[in-house]
């Protein structure tokens, strides 16, 4: 994309003379599609890695570069394109529907283009296990203090514990 020039040139004969012309004219960039072909696993869980396929595509010629690919909560990763193709590995930074979103920033040659699809990260196992209570045993109407322990593969869980006597 750009400006070029075209030129033209008559060589002559015995009976006309040679002449040139030439013109310039603008080149602008061809439109690009974007496609996320996959997201792999899907549904995923939180804390594992997706992979993320994706493709950019034009009328004429194969657009180059690489392609940004955000889950919408500060997740991303970048592929590169060989052959208007290109794969990248993301870690969701949270939980629930996410809209993974492809962006293609254009080229020269290629307009920008971009492309979403949604993908449902699901949670990630929890384990609860109950240290201790003291005293015990207890008299009726004591106040018994427990201890709980929360925790999981994959971070520290947040939030509350709800402890009752059942």
């Amino acid at each position: 994309a750009g400006s070029a020039a075209v030129t033209a040139s008559y060589l002559g004969t015995p009976n006309f003379a040679e002449s040139d012309a030439s013109s310039s004219y603008t080149i602008t960039p061809a439109v690009s599609s974007t496609a996320i072909l996959a997201d792999t696993p899907d549904p995923s869980t939180y804390g594992d890695q997706i992979t993320v396929q994706v493709t950019v595509s034009a009328a004429a010629g194969t657009p180059g570069g690489s392609v940004s690919v955000s889950d919408g909560q500060g997740g991303q990763c970048l592929a590169v394109l060989n052959a208007g193709a290109g794969t990248c590995t993301l870690t969701p930074a949270a939980g629930g529907t996410l809209l993974l979103t492809a962006n293609y920033a254009g080229s020269n040659d290629y307009q920008p283009s971009s492309d979403s699809e949604p993908h449902q990260v699901n949670p990630v196992a929890s384990s609860l296990n109950l240290v201790s209570d003291t005293p015990d045993p207890s008299v009726y109407g004591q106040a018994v203090a427990v201890s709980a322990d929360l925790s999981s593969s994959v971070g520290v869980p947040a939030g509350p514990i709800v402890i009752s006597d059942g």
